[in-house]
C-alpha cells in the first residue's frame, strides 16, 4: 500500500463517524473468521541497540519467562529479535551479553488484539566479569542506567484513576503531590507547580493538557497543567520523571521537575486498530506500516471526551459542560546510511462552558449568577533524528514548535444584580526549541555528551476585570504583557567509572539569556557507589538549575506595555543523598534527603499584594512596576518508597512518602511557609490480578487495585473581608505570609478490570472510581459577593469512569 493511498484511506476513516465505530465493532468478527490456533497468542519481537553507539546489537541472548515456561532466542546481524505464538498473559524478558550490562524488562502484559514490539536499548558494562541487573519498563525505583521514575502505558492502565494520563500518574512518587484533583497541577518537593516542566520526545513545550483552567481558585489557566492530558497512554511509549540528582545535564529551564513524554511507534509489519468508548468519550487509533518495502510506520491516534455521561451519574463538575479532542500523530521512518527520523504532532481544543441558574439551589452563590466561556486550543509539531557518530557514538537532534491560545469570558446578564461582573482574560504561548548533542565512549569506557539547546518563548496576555454597582465602576484593572525570551544553553557531561562498584559524573549547562544579557554557569555532578552484590546503592551530588522568569511578571497595568521588562533567570541549588536497596522477591527500597535554595526569584515589592513566582498556581495580575527578582525560597526534606513488581506472585505495590518544608522570603526579608508547605505525603497502592483459561481459545485476566492518598492541606492567606465586599472580588492580605494549612487531603480510589483474549482480538472493561468514599476536600476559600461571606469551595467528589476498550 502507498503512502498516498493510506492518507485516503485514513482520511476517509477519521471522518466517517459512526462508520468509525462500526468499522472498528466488526473488524474483529471478520478477522476471528479465519483459521486461528486453539489458544490465543501473539508475536513479541523487536530491535536491541546501543544506547551510546546507536549500533545494533546482534548475538544478545533473550530470554522470554513465562509462567510455566521458558523461551529463548538470540538477535540477529540486525539486532533483531522474534518470538512467534508466545501464549497472551504476563511475561518477563532477559537480554544479555558480554559487553553490555544485562537486561531485564519486567511486567509486561502479552494481549491477542495486539503485537508486542519492543525497541530496547542496552548500555556498555565497565567489567565483563559482572553483570548488573536493572530494570526500565518496571515498577523499580533502581535505575542506574536511566535515572528517574519510569512510566509505562501499562502501569498506567493498571494503577487506579489515572484518567489514561501520565501527568497523573507522577503522584505516585514520593515527594510528588498534585494541587488539586480537577486537574493535574505537579508540585514537585514543595516547589511551585509552575516550575513543572512538560517535554515531548525531549522537546520543551507548551502545557500540553485540556482545560488549563482546571481547579484554579480564579478559574484562570496555568503555566502547566489542566484537566487531562492531550496524550492518552494509547499513543505514549513510555514517560520518565526527572527532578532533582536525577535530572539529565541536557535539561534544564526548571526549577521543579520534567516529564519527559514518548510517542510511540506504529507497527511497522501490521495493520493494527483499537477503540476505547466508555463515560469519558470515544477513543480510535490505527498503526502500520508504511510501505511493504521499508520499516517505516504510522500511528495515529484520535480522541473526542465529554462530561455529559458523567453529569448523568451526578458528578459534579461545578456545573460545567466540558469537552474536549486530541488527535496525536507519529511517522517513524529509520534509514540504513543516514539514521532514524521521526515526525509527531499533538493537536487539541477544549472548552467549558457554564450558564448560570440562580434558582437551581436554595443558597445561591456568585457563580450561580454569571455565565462563563473557556476554550483553549493547542498545536505541537516536532522532527527528531537519530544516528551514529563515529565508530563509538551516537548524534542525536531536536527541533519543535509548539503554541498554546486560551480565551475566558466571564459576566453577569443584565438586570440580573445590582453588581455587575466581568472577567475576561486572553492568553497565548509559542515555544521554538532545538538542540543537538553528541555522545561517545572512548577506550577506558569514559562516556562523553556535549551539545547545544535553544529556546525561544513567546507569550502575551490581556486580562480584564469590571464591577460595578448601579453603573458606576467599583473595582476595575486591566493588566497585559507582550514578551519574547531566547535562551540558549552548551552543555557537556563526563562519566568515569572506577571499577564495577564506583561512577563519578562531571556536567555543566552554560546558560546564556538572550533579552537579560545574563550567562549563568550550572555545575552538576555526583558519585554513585554500589556494593558488589548488587543490593545496596548510594549516589550523592550537588546540581544547579535555572529557568525563565514567568511571563506575568513583565505585566503592566493600564495600556498596553510600551517597554518590555526583563528579569533575571530564576536560579536554584540543591544537594541530595540516594540510598536504593534491592530486596529479595522483587521488592525495592528508595530513599532520599534534599536540601534546595532558590533565589533571583520575581515577587511584589510590597508583600501584601503576596505575587511571588515560588507561590505561582495559576496566571497572576501584578505590575512589572511593582515587581522585583530578589525573591528567595528553600525547600528540604525526607523521602522514601517502596516497591513490588507484579511478576508471577499475582501482586504488586507501590508506597511511597515523604516528610518536608518549603519556606519563602519577602520583600521585606521575613521567611515564611510557602503556599506549597504541606509538610507530609502519602499514598500507597495494592493491586491484585487473576488469570483463568474459558477453553475454545480463551483467557480471562481480573485485577483490582486500591490506592490511599493523604496529604497535608495547602497553606492559605486571611481574606480581607471588609476590603471584599467593598471591592467586589476576593481580596487577600499576604502581609503575614500563608497563615494555616487547609483541612489535611484525604481520598481512596479504586479499579477493577477484566481483559479477554481470544485469537486475534483482546477486549478490557474497566471501571475506575477516584474518591470512592466521596470524601469532601476544601479547595479554596472565597470571599462571595452574594451570600456576603467567606464560603469554601471543595474538590472532586466520587467519580467514575467506565470504559471498554477493544483491539484487533
Amino acid at each position: 500500500m502507498t503512502l498516498l493511498s493510506i492518507k485516503s484511506h485514513m482520511k476517509r476513516i477519521l471522518h466517517s463517524g459512526a462508520g468509525l465505530l462500526l468499522l472498528f465493532i466488526c473488524m474483529p468478527f471478520l478477522t476471528i473468521a479465519q483459521e486461528l490456533p486453539d489458544y490465543p497468542t501473539q508475536v513479541v519481537r523487536g530491535s536491541i541497540t546501543n544506547n551510546q553507539t546507536r549500533e545494533v546489537e546482534s548475538d544478545v541472548v533473550i530470554e522470554l519467562v513465562l509462567e510455566s515456561d521458558t523461551l529463548q532466542t538470540v538477535s540477529d546481524v540486525l539486532g533483531r529479535f522474534r518470538f512467534e505464538e508466545v501464549p497472551v498473559g504476563r511475561c518477563h524478558i532477559w537480554f544479555t551479553k558480554l559487553g553490555l550490562a544485562k537486561k531485564q524488562i519486567s511486567e509486561l502484559y502479552i494481549q491477542s488484539g495486539k503485537e508486542m514490539v519492543l525497541e530496547v536499548l542496552m548500555v556498555p558494562q565497565p567489567s565483563e566479569l559482572q553483570l548488573i541487573t536493572i530494570s526500565v519498563d518496571s515498577l523499580m525505583l533502581v535505575e542506574p542506567v536511566a535515572p528517574g521514575f519510569a512510566i509505562t502505558p501499562e502501569m498506567v492502565k493498571r494503577f487506579p484513576s489515572n484518567f489514561f494520563d501520565p501527568g497523573r500518574f507522577v503522584t505516585h512518587f514520593p515527594g510528588v503531590i498534585n494541587d488539586n484533583d480537577q486537574g493535574n497541577s505537579i508540585s514537585v518537593r514543595g516547589t511551585s507547580p509552575a516550575f513543572f516542566k512538560w517535554r515531548l520526545e525531549e522537546i520543551e513545550i507548551v502545557n500540553p493538557n485540556h482545560t488549563s483552567n482546571a481547579g484554579t481558585f480564579g478559574d484562570r489557566s496555568t503555566p502547566g497543567a489542566g484537566g487531562v492530558n492531550m496524550l492518552s497512554t494509547e499513543a505514549t511509549a513510555f514517560s520518565r520523571l526527572y527532578r532533582g540528582l536525577d535530572t539529565d545535564v541536557r535539561f534544564s529551564n526548571t526549577l521543579g521537575g520534567i516529564l519527559d513524554m514518548n510517542i510511540r511507534h506504529g507497527n511497522d509489519e501490521k495493520f493494527e486498530k483499537m477503540v476505547r468508548v466508555g463515560l469519558l468519550g470515544l477513543e480510535a487509533a490505527v498503526e502500520g506500516p508504511i510501505s511493504s518495502e521499508s520499516d517505516d510506520s504510522y500511528l495515529v491516534h484520535y480522541r473526542y471526551s465529554f462530561t455529559g455521561l458523567l453529569g448523568a451519574l451526578g458528578v459534579d463538575f461545578g456545573g460545567e459542560d466540558i469537552r474536549f479532542q486530541d488527535l496525536n500523530f507519529n511517522l517513524n521512518m529509520p534509514t540504513n546510511r543516514f539514521g532514524n527520523f521521526s515526525l509527531f504532532g499533538v493537536g487539541g481544543t477544549s472548552a467549558n462552558y457554564f450558564t448560570g441558574d440562580p434558582t437551581a439551589t436554595e443558597t445561591p452563590l456568585e457563580k450561580d449568577y454569571q455565565n462563563i466561556d473557556f476554550r483553549s486550543r493547542t498545536g505541537i509539531l516536532g522532527l527528531k533524528h537519530v544516528s551514529k557518530f563515529g565508530t563509538s557514538g551516537a548524534w542525536n537532534t531536536r527541533v519543535g514548535i509548539s503554541a498554546l491560545g486560551s480565551e475566558r469570558n466571564a459576566s453577569t446578564p443584565a438586570d440580573t444584580l445590582t453588581t455587575l461582573f466581568f472577567d475576561a482574560d486572553t492568553l497565548a504561548t509559542r515555544k521554538l526549541f532545538a538542540s543537538s548533542n553528541i555522545t561517545w565512549t572512548d577506550q577506558d569506557d569514559d562516556f562523553f555528551k556535549v551539545g547545544l539547546s535553544y529556546l525561544q518563548r513567546a507569550s502575551s496576555g490581556v486580562s480584564e476585570i469590571d464591577r460595578l454597582r448601579d453603573d458606576s465602576p467599583v473595582y476595575q484593572l486591566r493588566s497585559s504583557y507582550v514578551e519574547q525570551l531566547n535562551l540558549l544553553r552548551a552543555f557537556g557531561e563526563w562519566t568515569k567509572t572506577f571499577g564495577t562498584q564506583w561512577e563519578c559524573m562531571l556536567g555543566f549547562n552554560i546558560a546564556y539569556f538572550a533579552e537579560g544579557q545574563e550567562f549563568n554557569p550550572e555545575l552538576r555532578l555526583y558519585v554513585d557507589y554500589k556494593t558488589k552484590d548488587g543490593k545496596h546503592r548510594w549516589k550523592a551530588g550537588y546540581q544547579a538549575f535555572s529557568q525563565l522568569p514567568p511571563a506575568v511578571a513583565s505585566a503592566v497595568f493600564g495600556e498596553s506595555p510600551q517597554e518590555q521588562a526583563f528579569f533575571s533567570l530564576m536560579k536554584s541549588e540543591s544537594i541530595s543523598l540516594n540510598y536504593y536497596l534491592q530486596l529479595p522477591n522483587a521488592n525495592q527500597f528508595f530513599a532520599s534527603a534534599y536540601h534546595n535554595l532558590y533565589y533571583n526569584l520575581p515577587q511584589s515589592v510590597d508583600p501584601k499584594f503576596g505575587f511571588s513566582a515560588f507561590n505561582q498556581l495559576e496566571a497572576y495580575r501584578v505590575s512589572s512596576s511593582t515587581v522585583n527578582d530578589e525573591g528567595e525560597g528553600r525547600t528540604f526534606g525526607l523521602e522514601a518508597g517502596l516497591s513490588k513488581n507484579i511478576f508471577f506472585e499475582n501482586w504488586y505495590y507501590l508506597v511511597s512518602g515523604s516528610v518536608f518544608r518549603s519556606y519563602y522570603t519577602n520583600a521585606k526579608g521575613t521567611e515564611f511557609p510557602s503556599q506549597f508547605d504541606r509538610k507530609f505525603s502519602f499514598t500507597g497502592t495494592l493491586g491484585r490480578e487473576w488469570t483463568k483459561e474459558l477453553g475454545d481459545a480463551r483467557t480471562r485476566t481480573l485485577g483490582v487495585s486500591i490506592r490511599p492518598i493523604l496529604t497535608g492541606g495547602l497553606r492559605i492567606a486571611p481574606i480581607d473581608e471588609s476590603a471584599s465586599a467593598a471591592s467586589g472580588i476576593t481580596i487577600f492580605d499576604y502581609s503575614d505570609g500563608y497563615t494555616d494549612n487547609l483541612p489535611a487531603y484525604f481520598r481512596t480510589d479504586f479499579q477493577v478490570n477484566a481483559t479477554w483474549n481470544k485469537p486475534g482480538v483482546s477486549q478490557r472493561l474497566s471501571l475506575a472510581i477516584q474518591n470512592v468514599t466521596n470524601q469532601q476536600n476544601i479547595a479554596f476559600y472565597y470571599y462571595d459577593q452574594i451570600q456576603g461571606e467567606v464560603v469554601a469551595r471543595y474538590q472532586l467528589g466520587l467519580v467514575p469512569v467506565l470504559s471498554y476498550r477493544l483491539s484487533f
